[in-house]
C-alpha cells in the first residue's frame, strides 16, 4: 500500500484542494487534528477516484514491408492508459520531399481506428515505391491523446524478412499463461501461406495440392529453456516462400517418425531437404514440452508458467533479402511475500500481527492477493492455518460487484501501512511459531520470516500450605480451590497429587492425577498418626506445569480434627464419655 502523503492546512479551514493526484486513480482522504503535542486521531477514511484523462503516446512504433502494395504497422501500447482504452487511430499518408518543408505539411492523412485489443493493422492499396508516413495515437473517453513519432516506408517487391513485434521485459505472474508474438512481415511473410500449409501437410497423409514459391525460405527460431538440462530450446521451423512466381516446386507430404533415444522427440522430414526440427543448444536430444509450444503464427506460447520458465527469448526470422531478430526477457513473479511480520500486541488468549503489503516493482505484473494463510503452531505442537482476506481498500471502496474473498475473517488496515490480525482463542503463556504466505487465484508467494510471540501469563503461584492442607490424625484434607490463578497468571486446568512418608525412598503413591480446581475438599486416608508425609502437587497450565512440595505431620492419635480445632481426649470412664479439660490449638 502506498504510503500517506501530507498537506497541511490552517487552522481555520474546513476545506482543502489536493493536487498533483494522477488521472483514473483511487485516493483515500483523512484528516486529523495537529497541536503542539502532536497529531490526533485520524477520522475515518473517504475514498474518491479521479477522472479519465487522455493517454500517453503508444510506446513504440514499427512500419514494415507486408507486400509490394502493403504495409504493416505494429505498436506497443502506451506506458499511462489514465483511463479506460477504447480505441487505437492509426494515420497514413505521402511523404512530402519538397526542400525546406516540414515532411508531411500539407499532405492529407487518412485516419483508421482499430481496437484497443489489437496492435497492427496493414494499410494496403499503396503504390509500389512511394513513400509513406505513419503514426498512430490512443484514446480513452478523455479524448485523443499525443501521436508516436513518424516512421516512414516504402512498399517493395522485394521485401526483406522483419519483425513486428517489439523486444521488452515481460512479466507474468506465476501459474498463468503467457504468449511471445513473432508476427513476421516481407516476402513470404503470412501464417496463411506458411505456417498453416506446413501444419496441414503435417496432418494429412497424401500429398498435398502443388504450392508455387521460391527456393529460398524463411525460418523462425524460439530460444527456450530446458528444464531437465538447464539449456536452451531450440524450435525452427522453415517454409518455403510465396506469393512471387520463381521457380514452381512441388511438395510432398511430411514424414513424420519417432525417434529412437527418445520417447517424446519427433523428427519431421520435409522434402526437397527442408525439415520442421527441434533440436537443444547442446545440439543433443531435447524431450517434448508439453507447456511450451510454437503456435502456427510463429507466436511462442507458454502455459501456466513456472519459475524456471524465467529465461532470454530470441525470435529469429530471415529470407533473401534480410534478416530480422527480437528478444524477449520473461521473469516469473509469484504473490509478493509478505515483508517485516512483526507482533503488535498480545494478551493472554490472543496475538495481533502486523505486515507490509508490498507492492511488486514498477513495470512488473504481480497476481493479486486474494487471501493470506497465517501459519502458527506451539513450540512442540503441530501447525494449524487461519485464512484472512485482505482489507477493502481504496479501489474496493469504489468498484462494484466485487465478491467478497472465501476467507474466514478480513485483515484490517493499522496505521495506514499495515495489514493486521489478531488470531484469537490461542493458550495462555505460550511460546508461538509463526509466518505468512500470500495467496493468489493460481500461485502462492514464499513464506514470510518466520516471527515468535508468547501469548501473556505465566505459572500460577503455589498456595501456602495452611490453606492447601489440613491434617488429622490418619488422613490429610486438600482443598484445590486454593490454587486460584492471580491476575496475571494462567488458569489451572487441574491437579495431580502425590504423597509418600517423608522417610520413604519408595515410588510416590498416586492420590490423583486429574482434580480439578473447582472440585470440593479430598481427602487423603488411612495414614498413620503423627507421621511426617512428602505430599506433592503439580498444577498442569497452558504456561507450564507448577510444581510444589509440602511436609506435613498428621496429628496423634489421641486428637481430632474439626474444622479448624483439634480436641483432646483427658478422661473416659466406662460407661461414659466425660471431658474435663478441653485444649484448643
Amino acid at each position: 500500500m502506498p504510503a500517506w502523503r501530507e498537506h497541511d492546512v490552517g487552522p481555520d479551514s474546513t476545506s482543502a484542494i489536493v493536487g498533483n493526484l494522477e488521472p483514473f486513480r483511487n485516493y483515500s482522504v483523512r484528516v486529523a487534528a495537529r497541536t503542539g503535542a502532536g497529531a490526533g486521531a485520524y477520522s475515518d477514511p473517504v475514498h474518491c477516484g479521479t477522472p479519465e484523462a487522455v493517454p500517453e503516446a503508444p510506446e513504440d512504433i514499427k512500419a514494415l514491408v507486408l507486400a509490394p502494395d502493403a504495409i504493416l504497422v505494429s505498436w506497443l501500447p502506451p506506458a499511462k492508459v489514465r483511463g479506460v482504452l477504447q480505441r487505437y487511430t492509426v494515420y497514413s499518408r505521402l511523404h512530402a520531399y519538397a526542400e525546406n518543408q516540414p515532411s508531411g505539411v500539407g499532405m492529407p492523412a487518412r485516419p483508421v481506428a482499430v481496437p484497443s485489443s489489437q496492435f497492427w493493422h496493414e494499410t494496403r492499396g499503396l503504390r509500389t515505391g512511394q513513400r509513406y508516413e505513419f503514426w498512430v495515437t490512443a484514446s480513452t473517453g478523455a479524448g485523443e491523446g499525443p501521436a508516436t513519432r513518424i516512421v516512414t516506408q516504402s512498399p517493395e517487391i522485394r521485401a526483406p524478412a522483419r519483425i513486428a513485434s517489439f523486444s521488452r521485459d515481460v512479466t507474468v505472474a506465476l501459474k498463468h499463461d503467457l504468449e511471445l508474438p513473432c508476427r513476421t512481415a516481407g516476402a513470404n511473410s503470412g501464417p496463411s501461406g506458411r505456417a498453416r500449409g506446413l501444419q496441414e501437410m503435417g496432418a494429412a497423409n497424401s500429398f498435398p495440392p502443388i504450392v508455387r514459391g521460391g527456393l529460398q525460405h524463411k525460418s523462425v527460431a524460439f530460444w527456450a529453456p530446458v528444464k531437465w538440462a538447464s539449456r536452451s530450446l531450440h524450435l525452427e521451423h522453415a517454409a518455403a516462400a510465396s506469393g512471387f512466381p520463381v521457380v514452381p516446386l512441388l511438395f510432398y507430404c511430411v514424414q513424420i517418425e519417432r525417434s529412437r533415444r527418445s520417447p517424446r522427440l519427433f523428427r519431421s522430414k520435409w522434402a526437397p531437404g527442408r525439415s520442421l526440427r527441434t533440436r537443444s543448444a547442446g545440439g543433443g536430444p531435447l524431450r517434448e514440452n508439453e507447456r511450451l509450444r510454437v503456435l502456427p503464427s510463429g507466436t511462442l506460447r507458454i502455459e501456466t508458467a513456472e519459475p524456471e520458465d524465467a529465461a532470454n527469448y530470441s525470435c529469429h526470422a530471415h529470407n533473401l533479402y534480410g534478416r530480422d531478430a527480437v528478444h524477449y526477457t520473461v521473469q516469473v513473479h509469484p504473490p509478493q511475500r509478505p515483508a517485516s511480520v512483526s507482533v503488535l500486541s498480545t494478551t493472554s488468549s490472543s496475538i495481533t500481527l502486523g505486515w507490509l503489503k508490498r507492492n511488486p516493482p514498477r513495470g512488473v505484473t504481480a497476481p493479486r492477493v486474494k487471501e493470506y494463510e497465517l501459519h502458527y503452531k506451539r513450540q512442540q505442537g503441530s501447525w494449524d492455518l487461519v485464512r484472512v482476506s485482505p482489507p477493502p481498500g481504496p479501489e474496493a471502496a469504489v468498484s462494484r460487484g466485487s465478491p467478497p474473498g472465501p476467507a474466514a475473517s478480513a485483515a484490517a488496515w493499522a496505521n495506514g501501512t499495515w495489514l493486521s490480525h489478531e488470531l484469537t482463542g490461542l493458550f495462555c503463556g505460550t511460546q508461538y511459531h509463526i509466518y505468512i504466505v500470500a495467496v493468489a487465484e493460481r500461485g502462492r508467494s514464499e513464506p514470510s520470516d518466520t516471527v515468535f510471540a508468547r501469548t501473556q501469563g505465566k505459572v500460577p503461584a503455589s498456595p501456602k500450605r495452611e490453606s492447601f492442607v489440613s491434617p488429622n490424625a490418619s488422613s490429610l484434607t486438600l482443598r484445590p480451590a486454593s490454587w486460584s490463578p492471580g491476575p496475571s497468571s494462567c488458569p489451572v486446568s487441574h491437579l495431580s497429587v502425590e504423597y509418600r512418608a517423608r522417610e520413604s525412598v519408595g515410588p510416590w503413591l498416586v492420590a490423583s492425577r486429574a482434580l480439578q480446581p473447582r472440585e470440593g475438599p479430598m481427602t487423603l486416608h488411612h495414614l498413620r498418626p503423627d507421621t511426617w508425609y512428602s505430599l506433592r502437587v503439580t498444577a498442569h497450565t497452558d504456561a507450564g506445569p507448577a510444581v510444589a512440595e509440602y511436609a506435613v505431620r498428621t496429628l496423634p492419635a489421641s486428637a481430632t480434627l474439626a474444622g479448624e480445632r483439634t480436641f483432646f481426649r483427658t478422661q473416659l470412664a466406662c460407661k461414659r464419655l466425660d471431658i474435663s479439660r478441653i485444649l484448643v490449638q
